[in-house]
């Protein structure tokens, strides 16, 4: 199975609108957007974040090939043109044109671990102005040098975790995507006294300007919306 993980900015003014979309799909809606991603063969998420940058969706797709949504929406089904429409306003994306490979997201960590449980967050971390660079040279000094301890520390709590890298005209993000039975773990690791975390939290600070720590206490700081798989779920508003 892959996981694609993406952000897409709510643009201004169109908060509303995007939470009426989401009630849509989560009520009236519901079953064929259900069914439409179960003939995909895809488990959709939908996070919201809230941020200084501005409100946020982080959708993650998860099945054999996540990237077939791109497709369904230049499909032709009904159900994807209606969804084509809401979103274009929202978002600022026309998904029946094909979108620029730069903005797709890329994956460049996953600790690959076996995990217990079904539970998710998904939350973005904006890199800073000019830090884009360094950002990438903390991710090879993880997953290069410090590797074997980075997932250690992953399998002692449980958790699976991959990050994504995404360009924006707004500014570069990274996505990091937590799964396992207890993804809150994540918050109580920052907070031990464990060298590794002391380093992982202070450099991404000091990268993305979020204390990680104070964030994922706040269970990452993005809330679960909307999901193929759940019905329960709280209002988008």
């Amino acid at each position: 199975m892959s996981l694609l993980a993406m952000v897409l900015p709510i643009l201004p003014g169109q908060r509303e609108h995007w939470n009426r979309f989401v009630d849509e799909i989560n009520t009236t809606r519901r079953q064929e957007f259900v069914e439409s991603r179960r003939r995909l063969g895809l488990h959709e998420r939908t996070f919201l974040q809230e941020t200084p940058m501005g409100d946020l969706v982080v959708l993650t797709l998860e099945g054999e090939n996540p990237l077939r949504m791109l497709d369904w929406f230049r499909s032709g089904d009904p159900f994807a043109r209606w969804m084509g429409q809401e979103v274009a306003p929202i978002h600022g994306a026309d998904l029946s044109q094909p979108l620029p490979e730069s903005f797709l997201p890329q994956q460049v960590m996953d600790t690959g671990n076996d995990v217990s449980g079904d539970n998710y967050v998904a939350t973005v971390l904006p890199i800073l102005p000019g830090k884009t660079q360094e950002w990438r040279d903390f991710v090879a000094e993880i997953t290069g040098p410090r590797w074997q301890e980075f997932v250690a520390s992953r399998q002692r709590m449980g958790l699976r975790q991959r990050v994504f890298y995404q360009s924006t005209p707004n500014g570069d993000l990274s996505v990091v995507v937590i799964d396992g039975a207890e993804p809150r773990k994540f918050a109580q690791w920052f907070a031990s006294s464990e060298p590794l975390a002391r380093w992982v939290s202070q450099r991404l600070q000091e990268l993305t300007g979020v204390n990680v720590g104070q964030a994922w206490s706040r269970g990452g700081a993005s809330r679960l919306v909307a999901d193929t798989e759940k019905e329960s779920l709280s209002r988008a508003a």
